[in-house]
């Protein structure tokens, strides 16, 4: 038998580790197949959500990259858009293609593409305002040097 929802309220599922809209708590309320896929989807580290660890030739699920490349566009967008120079683009992307999470131009850990395409929407090393997304990361949002 699966168990019934154990929030009270919208927000943290502490069941599944993970936020839900007032939609998706609804769907968790009424739908024991949602509770049951949700109980499914939770990861060993308790998440319903997970993000990529970087093993393998494995990426985040598309929900979870989408997730983080969306938050990544509002920073960037929110900032005035700030581009990196080329030079400092070539620079990171040298830095991830040593990196043993980085494959076919793409980061395993967040997902992002990360390559030197001079699109800024197809290139996270573009936006001045992003770092790797490793807990100490080896390259950090960019500022223009003062004059």
């Amino acid at each position: 038998m699966i168990k019934p929802c154990e929030c009270e309220s919208p927000g943290w599922c502490e069941r599944h580790q993970c936020n839900k809209t007032p939609h998706l708590h609804q769907l968790c309320q009424t739908r024991a197949d949602y509770r049951s896929l949700w109980d499914r989807l939770t990861d060993d580290r308790g998440s319903a959500f997970p993000v990529g660890d970087g093993s393998a030739e494995t990426f985040p699920p598309i929900r979870e990259q989408f997730r983080t490349y969306t938050a990544a566009l509002r920073r960037w967008w929110k900032a005035g858009r700030p581009r990196r120079p080329k030079e400092e683009v070539a620079r990171i992307v040298a830095i991830c293609r040593g990196c043993e999470f980085y494959t076919d131009g793409r980061c395993r850990l967040c997902g992002c593409p990360c390559n030197e395409s001079r699109n800024v929407l197809r290139n996270k090393a573009k936006m001045a305002t992003e770092e790797c997304p490793l807990e100490e990361p080896k390259w950090t949002a960019w500022t223009p040097p003062t004059k």
